[in-house]
């Protein structure tokens, strides 16, 4: 049996959440641009779309999990350029397109538990 999350090869795990360096910025959201690419060929190829036990498909709950990346960086300071505003608004667009009904509500639940918890999220390093 073939391993589902293997049909992603995802390239933006393990990822800073703490800015380091414009150049960094603009490298790993490219990453989260490419993966979240990834996952709407896959759909339009009709791959990932059958439902998880959570009553999403496999393709919206890997867009979710880009979208709290996004946040969780994004509320920790990272690509916080004005120069990087279309490539975040850009990523958002097709993950709303894949998963509407939970796409945005993933980001903002994400960002308030960052807001909420900043002692554990100090802590953080990696996503």
């Amino acid at each position: 049996m073939c391993d589902e999350n293997s049909i992603y090869g995802f390239v933006s795990g393990q990822m800073d959440i703490w800015p380091s360096s414009s150049s960094n910025d603009l490298s790993d959201l490219l990453l989260i641009s490419h993966d979240m690419e990834t996952i709407k060929i896959l759909e339009s190829k009709g791959i990932g779309t059958h439902h998880t036990s959570f009553g999403v498909t496999l393709n919206q709950s890997k867009a979710i999990m880009l979208a709290t990346r996004l946040a969780y960086c994004c509320s920790c300071g990272r690509f916080s350029d004005r120069k990087l505003d279309d490539l975040k608004s850009e990523i958002v667009e097709n993950g709303v397109s894949i998963c509407p009904g939970f796409f945005n509500q993933a980001m903002s639940e994400a960002m308030r538990f960052v807001a909420s918890e900043p002692d554990f999220m100090r802590q953080q390093k990696r996503w």
